[in-house]
């Protein structure tokens, strides 16, 4: 084989690697929620009745129908309060994903928490669910408002967008 067919296929070879590698960078999901506003204010003033909590994470692959997924671990997720947001690659934040997904895919059950909790600096707390035959909620904590605040609305389940 001549050295100029051997580059021809090694470039050949790299670009349909290329498109693979695109097409796998493709299939990345961003499922968003948007909770309706809080209805409660149990303390605090910083947390208002015109604010609700937002979530969104992105995962390297769309989420199969009728599936629970116990335990989520997406390559960025991202809360908001109505007033604070954090990220999962914010200093001292954590969360707990757990989805259920109907016959098309899209998120029909959920029960999500996210907090930040930094010694001596920054506390915020977000928990929207949705259970099958069960709790229906979203609830913020925000320990930075002095006082601190807490919102929440109840039976109000916000909505999932998805884009891929």
């Amino acid at each position: 084989m001549s050295y100029a067919k051997l580059i021809a296929r090694g470039a050949l070879l790299a670009a349909a690697l290329c498109a693979e590698c695109a097409s796998a960078r493709a299939q990345s999901t961003q499922y968003t929620y948007a909770g309706q506003d809080y209805t409660q204010i149990d303390t605090g003033t910083c947390l208002t009745t015109s604010m609700g909590v937002s979530f969104t994470m992105t995962l390297s692959a769309p989420l199969a129908p009728n599936t629970n997924y116990p335990s989520l671990a997406p390559t960025l997720w991202l809360t908001n309060d109505g007033v604070h947001k954090w990220k999962n690659s914010t200093k001292g934040s954590s969360a707990s994903i757990a989805v259920k997904t109907g016959k098309t895919g899209a998120i029909e059950y959920w029960n999500i928490s996210t907090e930040i909790i930094v010694k001596n600096g920054p506390r915020y707390f977000m928990r929207t669910e949705n259970v099958h035959k069960g709790a229906v909620f979203d609830v913020a904590t925000d320990y930075v408002c002095q006082p601190a605040a807490e919102a929440e609305n109840d039976d109000l389940p916000g909505s999932w967008a998805i884009a891929r």
